[in-house]
């Protein structure tokens, strides 16, 4: 989740000419999918 949301911001900042914008945006919505991801699997186990 982390990597394709910070392809998907890289791709985005090439064709918008926003250097690193979007790329750091879609890292932090990457890991905050992942987190939130993370902790309802493991919530299945508590």
């Amino acid at each position: 989740m982390v990597v394709g949301f910070t392809v998907l911001g890289w791709f985005i900042d090439g064709r918008a000419h926003t250097a690193p914008a979007f790329v750091f945006t879609g890292l932090a919505v990457g890991i905050v999918t992942a987190c939130i991801f993370a902790y309802s699997q493991f919530r299945k186990f508590l």
